[in-house]
């Protein structure tokens, strides 16, 4: 049911999405991003200004490929046809993407920079997919011979991964296997563990008794024993994501 009697009204199409917004995270999220004691708002061309004043330089978004911060590449070039450049354009695409997020790069204003486009860098980049070719992969990921721009825009478009250096894919200790300490801390402490990549592992209760035992103190007929044989199931899951020591086979 609408929470606003129209949405021709651009406005109040904008509040019922806000409100819908709202309603659908967790109390910990609003908190977290509305109620927070330092939040304030600042214009991009503020931020970018204390920046320089701190000798730093803007350079580029990190992570144009995630919904907040994805812009069609034809604005640019309709924005800059219209005369609209550099932060002026950005904040005009904050404005026409509704983008309430950024994860902005910069340098030192001494660094040497160069705006072309080495396809020869791309070499060493990992790149990883849950679909095509790579989804056997997921979430490693590997280098590919001759990735081109084509491989920016499938990043552009949120089809792949890139990174230049990968986690450490840790595994199983031959008889006892251990958690990386902070997955165990996090699992003493709630249902949700943080992977190498960033991203969250939701745990059940039996996950999170699970993943506090794996300290490398019991053996792997001990755990069968205590929790059963799918936990060699949930144990792989573990190290696919990073989540396990490294053992001696690795």
């Amino acid at each position: 049911k609408p929470l606003l009697p129209s949405r021709e009204n651009k406005y109040a199409a904008l509040l019922e999405d806000e409100f819908e917004r709202l309603f659908n995270h967790e109390d910990s999220y609003l908190v977290h991003e509305y109620l927070s004691e330092y939040n304030r708002a600042f214009w991009f061309r503020d931020f970018v200004g204390t920046a320089e004043n701190h000798g730093l330089e803007y350079v580029a978004e990190m992570q144009f490929n995630r919904p907040e911060g994805r812009v069609p590449s034809e604005l640019y070039d309709e924005l800059a046809k219209a005369g609209v450049t550099g932060l002026h354009a950005e904040e005009m695409v904050d404005a026409i993407c509704y983008r309430q997020f950024r994860m902005s790069l910069l340098c030192r204003s001494d660094a040497i920079r160069t705006h072309r486009f080495l396809a020869q860098d791309l070499r060493e980049v990992f790149v990883a997919s849950e679909s095509g070719d790579l989804a056997t992969d997921w979430p490693r990921g590997k280098r590919l011979d001759g990735a081109g721009t084509n491989l920016i825009e499938s990043y552009r478009n949120g089809e792949v991964n890139l990174r230049l250096r990968e986690p450490v894919w840790g595994g199983m200790y031959a008889n006892n296997p251990k958690a990386h300490s902070l997955a165990r801390f996090e699992a003493a402490r709630g249902g949700i563990l943080t992977t190498p990549l960033h991203s969250l592992w939701p745990l059940d209760e039996g996950g999170q008794a699970l993943v506090q035992r794996l300290d490398g103190s019991l053996s792997v007929d001990d755990l069968l024993n205590e929790f059963g044989k799918p936990i060699l199931e949930y144990i792989d899951r573990l190290r696919k994501w990073g989540l396990m020591e490294p053992g001696p086979a690795d």
